[in-house]
This record gives structure tokens, sequence and C-alpha cells, in this order.
């Protein structure tokens, strides 16, 4: 499903953000995140309810690795073909941004660009 309409996938296990940015480097783009579209496992809805500030809480899920789920970008134009499928195999499939002309990770929260403290795991 995935490898017929990928243009760009990743194995987040540096962080989300980390890898986006991995991902718009490696293809000379500009990635966009949407913190208020992220999925939430049942562990972190749980510990999202108790926390008192929502965007730090996302900036905090979207900077954490070891998620091992994949990230992909696709053509916009295959989204729908995408979610039938990932429906009929019954995968979980969410739209967290956009990829566009430019370099880099935008990520951003309630509609407004934001600089994280930190994007995830950097390897030295």
């Amino acid at each position: 499903m995935v490898r017929d309409h990928a243009t760009a996938a990743i194995d987040v296990s540096d962080g989300l953000a980390a890898d986006l940015a991995h991902i718009a480097r490696a293809s000379g783009v500009e990635v966009r995140l949407n913190l208020n579209v992220l999925p939430l496992s049942a562990a972190a809805q749980a510990w999202f309810a108790d926390r008192v500030d929502p965007q730090l809480s996302l900036e905090e899920l979207a900077a954490g690795g070891d998620d091992y789920e994949i990230a992909f970008t696709a053509d916009p134009r295959d989204e729908d073909l995408l979610r039938r499928e990932a429906e009929r195999r019954l995968v979980r499939l969410t739209l967290i941004g956009q990829v566009a002309a430019g370099e880099g990770l935008t990520v951003t929260y309630d509609g407004r660009p934001i600089t994280l403290a930190r994007a995830g795991w950097t390897h030295g």
C-alpha cells in the first residue's frame, strides 16, 4: 500500500519532528507538521489528559523517540486511495502535515508557526 504511493518514508525512531526534518533535508523540501492533529496512542492520551499546557505537551510528544511508526509523504491526489486501503487493512492513517516548496521543518500549533525546544534525538 504505502510503498506503491509514498514519495518518501521514514520509521519514527528519533522523534517525529526530527525524522520529518530528515525527510525535508534529504528531499530538498519544506515539511509542515501540524501538532493539533497528531494521533495519540492510549498511553499518550492518558499522559496528555493530565498535562497543563497542551502545546508544550504536544511538542514533547513530537520530539519523543522510539515510536516505530512510519511517517511518509505522498501525492495529495492519492489520499482517498490510501485512506480506502488503510481502512481495508485496518491501519490507522492520519494526515499530520504537508510538503511544500522550501526547506526544513515548520511546526505549527493552532495555525501559527512555533519553534520546538528540541526536535528529537540527533546523531552526533
